[in-house]
């Protein structure tokens, strides 16, 4: 074991009072510094929206280093399979298994999310809340010491989850970026690797650059896997600039996320209010409480673990027990393995002082090692995130735990809370008032706007009462407000049609929310598929440029006849090109299935038959199904020619088979008439998105026990004499 450190500098042993004052000085110092730093920032962040390109690359050459050219900002991002390749296949693996991981709680975080309402407010008048995800969202990545995959799934998933069309992200062009005033050239560029193979990674235009340069590939695995739509090669206060104004190549985004360093914290609050911002941020901290049950040793690691962060980082442990905050204290005494930061030993009389300094501190991590973690738990108030028990380590919550590690630090957390899908939705005020109800309120507003001296406003409210034009007596529908109770604010059961959209849903005691996320890898294809029956209808298809075309739009419409909400992601065969899609259709088909049988099981009974007749132009196209559990597929479909826009027509009927086989449907598919092929594969896919509207529709027939399949499907298979 090398040399201990300096126990003064390094660890700390502190009584309850002493924390208190540490912890009050420490309030006063962070105000000041970012007064501070906001005079260093400004100047970067009025460049760059004033000269646009031009003022990130001369920033990233005087603080990076580096001197790009406009076309070298954009990146682009590798397929999967050239990734592996460039870093094995263990390191994409953890990448995905810890994605997997973090989609699945955030996935389970949006059911749980406040969603579009509406109610009555008085006879005739109804108000709510629609709530919409972000357009467009930018995260940043850090330079720093390594590649940050982490903060990469931490951040990008979330959102993608919440249903952010386009996330952009900014990370320095290298790994270890300075700061501004800090004239010193990267230690990176004193070693230039002239590696063509790295060199590539990033470069829009072709041109290879060191391999010292960043995004790290690392960075980029986790950008395709996370669904990252976009990365620049920009870092720093450039990088939150242009993010927050827009330049000739980066795009004004909504929301900017992601940690940094102070100069990019001071950056992300100055435009704050232009954009949105995730929350105030600083060095690391992780605070615990323990008691004689915990192991000294593990506390030790803990404490250590969270000053690889950076000089700045601060670890607490608030203990009830004098013996084990001595031989954690003997532990770190004979270890220099930290890199910096500060840890603090706090002897507290008892769990109640330690929860209050605990919600005095406002930590970014608190861990709960005690016996009565319940006790802790009820109490807590302001932290970014809580892990309890020995087996949950905050460093656990760095990397795969599940929640985004994203989170206030420095005592915001007594304001803010962690990142998560509910930080990339907005809600929108929503009202509506019948001429009755109208009349009886007005004259309430018309008051009170005259003892505010609002005469036009008085104006607008009277001239309703003298000419209003016709009432409307009926509740407008207001799409997707019902969410899946299907009811209006007034009790009457709804059933709403936006164009052909079938938003139909039964509330009741068989109304358990329908949802299933599948995912699929194969040596051919990846494909991940998301299957809402009754959220909000909503569809986003990314199938790696071979089915974006003709098959995305297919599924586009399939999602939208169906009325209901479809993510699908999808990694093709490099071969695809030469056999028509075979195998991603295929194996989307498989997903499709799999994901509409996981969705509706369990979940009560369905209508479960289902036939539609749609034209499309010249075509006319019958489908009739049955989600009976007993997968057949009858395809009977003229189509002239091989291919449809580039697709198979022989891996389209692949599709349906594959998605009959795996949802356990019964479907019968029939051109009646048709020249055009493209008329009559999209009217199939009209007529099936339709058909499973209607059978997917839960069931109002409350069948006795024994007469449904799987507790889904009604059937009198067996029943009937």
């Amino acid at each position: 074991m090398s040399e201990p450190a300096s126990e003064e500098r390094f660890c700390r042993v502190l009584e309850g009072r002493g924390f208190r004052e540490l912890l009050s000085r420490r309030n006063r110092e962070v105000g000041e510094d970012v007064g501070d730093l906001e005079r260093h920032v400004n100047s970067v962040l009025k460049d760059v929206a004033t000269r646009g390109d031009e003022a990130i690359l001369e920033a990233t050459s005087k603080y990076d280093g580096v001197d790009l050219d406009v076309g070298e900002i954009p990146v682009q991002i590798p397929s999967l399979d050239n990734l592996r390749a460039s870093l094995g296949r263990g390191v994409i693996e953890a990448i995905e298994h810890a994605a997997t991981i973090i989609r699945r709680y955030h996935i389970l975080e949006k059911e749980h999310t406040p969603r579009s309402w509406m109610d009555a407010i008085s006879p005739g008048a109804a108000a709510g809340k629609i709530v919409v995800p972000l357009e467009r969202v930018g995260i940043y990545v850090p330079g720093g010491r390594a590649p940050y995959v982490s903060t990469v799934l931490m951040t990008a998933i979330p959102a993608k989850v919440a249903g952010v069309k386009e996330i952009i992200m900014c990370t320095p062009p290298v790994f270890k970026n300075l700061c501004p005033g800090d004239t010193r050239k990267p230690e990176s560029l004193e070693a230039r690797d002239e590696d063509p193979g790295h060199g590539v990674f990033g470069s829009e235009n072709g041109k290879a650059l060191p391999s010292s340069f960043g995004p790290a590939p690392e960075i980029l695995a986790a950008a395709r896997v996370a669904g990252v739509n976009r990365v620049f090669r920009v870092g720093g206060p450039q990088a939150i600039a242009a993010m927050a104004y827009g330049t000739e190549t980066i795009p004004k985004v909504d929301k900017i996320v992601g940690p940094g360093n102070r100069y990019v914290q001071a950056a992300k609050m100055a435009v704050f209010g232009l954009v949105d911002v995730d929350m105030p941020a600083g060095p690391s901290e992780v605070c615990v409480i323990a008691d004689e049950t915990a192991s000294g040793r593990v506390l030790a690691c803990d404490l250590l673990s969270q000053t690889e962060h950076g000089p700045d980082s601060l670890s607490v442990l608030l203990t009830t027990s004098q013996t084990l905050l001595e031989e954690v204290r003997g532990i770190l005494a004979g270890d220099s393995s930290a890199t910096g930061g500060d840890i603090l030993l706090v002897l507290v009389d008892g769990l109640d002082e330690a929860i209050e300094l605990a919600n005095l501190m406002a930590p970014e991590h608190l861990q709960v090692m005690v016996e009565d973690s319940v006790y802790v738990l009820r109490q807590v108030r302001n932290v970014g995130a809580v892990y309890v028990g020995p087996f949950t380590p905050t460093s656990l919550g760095d990397y795969s735990a599940g929640p985004s590690h994203v989170l206030p630090t420095q005592g915001s957390a007594r304001a803010f809370g962690a990142l998560g899908v509910g930080s990339f939705l907005k809600t929108i005020n929503v009202a509506w008032y019948s001429r009755d109800a109208y009349e009886g309120s007005a004259a309430v507003a018309v008051r009170i706007a005259e003892v505010e001296g609002m005469k036009a406003h008085a104006t607008s409210l009277k001239v309703r009462l003298d000419d209003g034009g016709s009432d409307t007596t009926v509740l407008p529908d207001f799409c997707g407000l019902y969410g899946s109770s299907g009811k209006s604010p007034f009790g009457e059961p709804r059933k709403q049609h936006v164009g052909d959209r079938r938003l139909a849903r039964i509330d009741g005691p068989l109304g358990a929310r329908r949802f299933a996320e599948v995912v699929r890898a194969t040596g051919e294809t990846r494909i991940r598929i998301a299957l809402d029956l009754d959220g909000p209808v909503d569809f986003r298809v990314s199938l790696g440029g071979v089915g974006d075309g003709f098959f995305g739009h297919m599924l586009d419409t399939l999602a939208y006849y169906w009325g209901v909400s479809l993510e699908i992601e999808g990694e093709p065969d490099p071969r695809e090109p030469e056999c028509g899609g075979h195998h991603l259709l295929e194996d989307i088909g498989i997903v499709l299935g799999k994901s509409l049988k996981k969705a509706i099981e369990g979940s009560g009974p369905i209508e479960r038959f289902a036939h539609e007749v749609v034209p499309m132009d010249d075509a006319l196209v019958a489908v009739a199904l049955d989600i009976s559990g007993r997968p057949h597929l009858f395809w009977d479909v003229a189509v002239p020619g091989s291919l449809v826009d580039g697709v198979g027509v022989e891996a389209i009927r692949e599709f349906f088979a594959a998605f009959s086989r795996c949802a356990g449907v019964t479907l019968h598919v029939r051109s009646l008439s048709g020249d055009c092929s493209h008329h009559i594969i999209e009217a199939v896919f009209k007529a099936f998105g339709r058909a499973l509207s209607r059978a997917c529709t839960r069931s109002e027939r409350d069948l006795a026990p024994g007469r449904s399949v799987g507790g889904s499907v009604n059937s009198t298979k067996g029943v009937l004499d």
